[in-house]
């Protein structure tokens, strides 16, 4: 696969509005591990209710691992983890996140 690749999930309510995703940018995108750092690159990011943006960086890092990628049946799984941290709203450990989905061009 080259290009982008992105997984996004959501949980939509009335009380809270969450979202996670992470990201990798460029290049050839295979089976391994992806570290995720500085935004525009390979990150993780999670978000409340629009009013907490949280983004990996140097120093708030994680992983990305992509396990399968089916080429012919356009499938690829993978699991995920990071910490963040912002001033004002505090740390998100995201853990044992993991994803299996169909993708198309």
């Amino acid at each position: 696969m080259r290009g982008q690749f992105w997984v996004v999930g959501a949980k939509l309510d009335l009380e809270n509005d969450e979202r996670i995703a992470v990201r990798v940018f460029g290049g050839v995108i295979s089976p391994g591990t992806y570290k995720l750092s500085m935004y525009q690159k390979q990150y993780g990011s999670f978000a409340i209710d629009n009013n907490c943006e949280y983004e990996t960086d140097s120093l708030n890092t994680g992983t990305l691992e992509i396990t399968r990628l089916d080429s012919i049946n356009y499938i690829v799984s993978g699991r995920f983890s990071f910490s963040v941290t912002k001033p004002g709203c505090g740390t998100v450990h995201i853990t044992d996140g993991r994803f299996d989905v169909k993708y198309g061009y």
